[in-house]
């Protein structure tokens, strides 16, 4: 690591813990899993545990001569058919250089191993990337898979390794001095037992896609025209919505933000927020037929309680030929904008019951010496000191940051958002509280949640919810077990709300639950 950095080697050696799901394998389940680990720096292939031991872990290894592992390290991995042939490939993108495809063989063999894949340089030239995030969507509408990547640290900049050029965030808000976007559009492929795929460098469109410090980035068809916007995510710096005005072989994007009221807080208006931008996916919240969009930040009580931020649709896609995004965020009322240091954020229907659940990963460095005080003294300082690496506190063994907090009885959050015309009874835990708000049969939001390690909450929200009515409650209460105590609270849209101990809610078990994640 570059000895600019060694007072802060937690900080960068904690980054780049990755995994993705796929079926490898073709046995018509993703229940195959790479593997990111930042521990011994290998990108891991493997069945999911718990799937039978379908084929030997290995890990996946660029050609010596194109990889140096004193200056490289993998950050993460996508899963896609590259070259078109039906078998799904494996990209990794790393620190130190840029991203590498690894490619399936065709062959009378087909079993998972190393000697499966051939690795392939996807930018040649020896640049320095130092990419963070990565995603793979046909942009231009041409009917093939381009591959987009967000670099964090400036480029050409020496962070593994040996002494060199280095630099850190020029603002904890206002960040612009970070790494360059790509789109690599598809160009031409071969199979075979020596596959290949070329891509030509979109260069025409990497101004508006800025320099910020990129930690997320999702791609999904907003205007239904299909092409997909790109949503950046930004570190120490605003996020980027982009409105897709593509045709095949040419790109082009419009910058697009929301509109401000005079309630509304600058960092909850897309294209406008100082927050962190940690992760970010798309999925349909209110049932519209539009992606809505949700965005991890650091939300830790006592360090940095910044917002989740869920942007759901208006509805009215028109103004996004005016520049206008067409969102407000609810993050707040859904109860999802608080959930310690978070990091990447994904939806899916997890319990089939046809409604989105949100996975969110959180937590950072874990240690006995809470640094947050010192780095809230730097936040609070002058931005030219940010700059330079040696102004930022001491983060190494035995220091933490939002780790303590994270521990085994509440490793995630998992927050399960439907669609709900018709209220009910419900309620709200909030963690490391022994009481629960009980939101009463007036409120527009049903909310319960599955006792154990992760903590479960569903939400509802009646705008254009085309009359479905919200799953059931993970538990329930009744009136006669609320406490004397009622009185108004934001979480219950102005309606009146009780108190009641934590120990006498009992969860009912929601149909197709397996167990506790």
């Amino acid at each position: 690591m570059n000895p600019k950095l060694k007072a802060i080697v937690s900080w960068i050696s904690s980054v780049g813990a990755a995994v993705a799901l796929a079926d490898l394998d073709g046995d018509g389940l993703a229940n195959d899993v790479c593997l990111v680990d930042p521990r011994t720096d290998d990108v891991i292939v493997s069945p999911v545990p718990g799937t039978g031991d379908r084929y030997p872990a290995f890990t996946l290894r660029p050609d010596p001569s194109i990889y140096d592992p004193s200056t490289m390290a993998p950050m993460g991995c996508l899963m896609a058919d590259l070259n078109e042939d039906g078998l799904l490939d494996v990209v990794v993108y790393y620190w130190g250089r840029t991203p590498v495809a690894f490619l399936r063989r065709e062959g009378a063999d087909l079993s998972l191993s190393p000697a499966s894949f051939l690795s392939q340089e996807l930018v040649p030239g020896g640049e320095r990337w130092y990419t963070n995030a990565g995603l793979v969507a046909d942009m231009d509408g041409d009917g093939h898979a381009d591959l987009v990547f967000g670099n964090y640290f400036p480029d050409g900049s020496v962070v593994l390794g040996g002494d060199g050029p280095l630099e850190m965030p020029a603002s904890m808000s206002r960040a612009g001095n970070g790494g360059s976007k790509t789109i690599l559009l598809w160009k031409s492929a071969s199979t075979g037992e020596m596959p290949r795929v070329d891509y030509q460098r979109a260069r025409q469109v990497e101004t508006i896609l800025g320099t910020g410090w990129t930690l997320a980035m999702a791609a999904c068809d907003i205007d239904h025209d299909l092409v997909p916007e790109l949503y950046i995510a930004n570190d120490f710096g605003p996020d980027l919505l982009l409105h897709n005005e593509s045709t095949p072989g040419q790109l082009a994007f419009r910058q697009l933000r929301g509109q401000r009221g005079w309630t509304t807080p600058k960092s909850k208006v897309i294209g406008h927020d100082s927050f962190k931008g940690m992760g970010v996916d798309c999925g349909d919240l209110n049932g519209d037929g539009i992606p809505d969009l949700m965005v991890s930040n650091i939300t830790d009580s006592y360090a940095l309680e910044e917002s989740n931020l869920v942007y759901v649709s208006t509805g009215d896609t028109r103004t996004m030929s005016a520049g206008i995004a067409p969102y407000r965020e609810i993050g707040e009322s859904l109860g999802l904008a608080r959930s310690g240091w978070s990091w990447d954020v994904r939806f899916g229907d997890f319990d089939n019951d046809g409604f989105s659940e949100v996975v969110q990963a959180n937590g950072f460095a874990r240690g006995s010496v809470d640094r947050w005080p010192e780095l809230q003294e730097l936040a609070m300082g002058n931005d030219l000191m940010l700059r330079d690496p040696a102004h930022w506190p001491r983060f190494a063994a035995g220091d933490d940051l939002s780790g303590a907090r994270h521990g085994s009885k509440r490793e995630s959050v998992i927050c399960a958002v439907a669609a709900a015309r018709t209220p009910g009874n419900a309620f709200v835990k909030y963690p490391n509280r022994e009481e629960v708000l009980f939101v009463g049969t007036k409120a527009r939001v049903q909310v319960g949640e599955l006792l154990g390690r992760a903590a479960i909450v569903r939400a509802g929200y009646d705008h254009n919810s085309a009359g479905r009515r919200a799953p059931p409650c993970r538990a329930r209460l009744s009136e006669t077990q609320l406490v004397e105590k009622r009185e108004a609270h934001p979480t219950a849209h102005g309606h009146e709300v009780g108190f009641i101990k934590h120990s006498e809610v009992e969860p009912e078990r929601a149909a197709g639950a397996t167990g506790v994640f």
